[in-house]
């Protein structure tokens, strides 16, 4: 399967991002840019959730991403399943889940190899209950 991961926020959630692509890759996946001329099976978004700034980034992405989702069902009949991940998947997944219908599924942080197998198709969409 090719996957994207599309990083946004701190340095953080780049190390983070390097650690999924890593267990996917692990997993036989091949790691691909997010870029909307290239075919992907999944597109996993780290998203940021607490500068205010980079909220808006993420859920600017988020929401470019799942209008691209759209788009490559309408033209070509296929398209990719989009994920989110990371603090504004944590703090704010119950409004993405509800206000975006495009996500296929949402881990929030620390959630890594159950984000693989929600990717993989293992478990059932949806949020992923988080660590408390």
């Amino acid at each position: 399967m090719r996957i994207a991961v599309l990083t946004l926020g701190c340095d953080k959630n780049t190390v983070d991002s390097e650690y999924i692509a890593g267990l996917l890759s692990e997993k036989g996946h091949r790691i691909v840019p997010p870029d909307q001329n290239r075919f992907f099976d999944a597109l996993i978004i780290n998203t940021c959730g607490f500068i205010d700034r980079a909220k808006e980034e993420s859920v600017q992405a988020i929401l470019t991403w799942a209008a691209e989702k759209s788009l490559r069902l309408e033209r070509k009949g296929a398209s990719f399943r989009l994920f989110v991940v990371g603090c504004l998947a944590e703090r704010y997944g119950a409004d993405l889940a509800s206000l975006i219908p495009e996500i296929d599924g949402m881990a929030g942080v620390g959630r890594w190899k159950e984000m693989v197998r929600m990717v993989e198709g293992k478990s059932r969409p949806g949020i992923i209950p988080l660590l408390t």
